[in-house]
């Protein structure tokens, strides 16, 4: 398990890059990680969710 921290605001579609966290190399080391964001909110709806979401357009 890794657990990573996310930027703030980040979005789905965005590739985060963890150096050193990869696979194994032949000649040593590891290699890098990507990990690809895909964000997903819970089916359903969440009324408190949903207000502040509206809240921060503007």
């Amino acid at each position: 398990k890794l657990a990573v921290n996310m930027p703030a605001w980040s979005s789905s579609d965005k590739v985060l890059r963890l150096k050193g966290r990869g696979l194994p190399e032949k000649a040593g080391g590891h290699g890098d990680l990507y990990a690809h964001v895909r964000i997903m909110l819970p089916e359903g709806g969440d009324s408190a969710l949903e207000e502040l979401l509206r809240g921060q357009k503007g």
